[in-house]
């Protein structure tokens, strides 16, 4: 062993297990945003984490581990705006958890397209997201229930169904927001959606719907199902 790799080791060493893994995730994520995940080496995650590379393999055996510890904090920073959402105010509370959403995924800048497509790639990752995806469903699904309680929409809603059709025009409205590169607010275009939404879910006439969108009362976009990805990137996105 070398004068340098017995002093990195040494150094590891002193810095605990839990600091040393908080080191090798940081300088990863940090090497994806400047370079892309598939353009990041583990050698200069190493490199730039002033750890030996072997000891990379102690806590990760791939970058898509690391990928997928990244999904799991970004989605555990939105959980709490889901539980929050007002079931007493259900459009305007939705309209909100958008520009809640919209804030965190612009802290997360080129990452998020670039986990969105590596989730198609990776059978670890869809299955992180199915999982996730499975729960916010629940979560929506329970927001509309009580919704339902109180009276602020249909009593002839059905809260799956409801949190299903939500959750398609969520992944449609992130999918494209993506792709025209985020330069318009999120909230505003799911504002849109939902305006048309919400006539079938608590009963808004036609009129109400435009001047909500300050549009013709004419449909503000296609509203389609998105990728398995793109179906879940709203709740982090996801």
């Amino acid at each position: 062993m070398t004068m340098v790799m017995t002093m990195v080791t040494n150094q590891n060493r002193a810095l605990g297990r839990d600091r040393l893994r908080a080191r090798i995730y940081e300088s990863a994520i940090a090497q994806f945003r400047a370079h892309g995940f598939d353009r990041a080496t583990v050698d200069g995650i190493t490199a730039a984490a002033g750890v030996a590379k072997g000891t990379f393999f102690n806590f990760y055996k791939t970058k898509v581990d690391v990928l997928a510890e990244y999904y799991w904090r970004v989605d555990e920073r939105l959980a709490p705006l889901r539980k929050a959402l007002d079931p007493g105010q259900p459009r305007a509370a939705l309209v909100r958890y958008g520009q809640a959403v919209e804030r965190e995924f612009r802290r997360e800048g080129p990452m998020l397209p670039d986990l969105l497509s590596q989730i198609l790639r990776h059978d670890a990752l869809r299955q992180l997201d199915r999982a996730s995806g499975e729960a916010d469903a629940a979560q929506f699904k329970a927001f509309f229930a009580e919704a339902r309680e109180r009276g602020t929409v249909r009593a002839t809603l059905r809260p799956g169904e409801a949190a299903e059709l939500f959750l398609d025009v969520w992944s449609g409205t992130v999918s494209r927001w993506l792709e025209t590169g985020a330069r318009n607010p999120l909230s505003k275009m799911l504002e849109r959606r939902l305006a048309y939404l919400f006539r079938g879910f608590a009963g808004e006439d036609e009129d109400e719907a435009t001047r909500t969108t300050g549009g013709t009362g004419k449909h503000g976009g296609q509203l389609r199902r998105g990728s398995e990805a793109g179906t879940r990137a709203l709740q982090r996105g996801k």
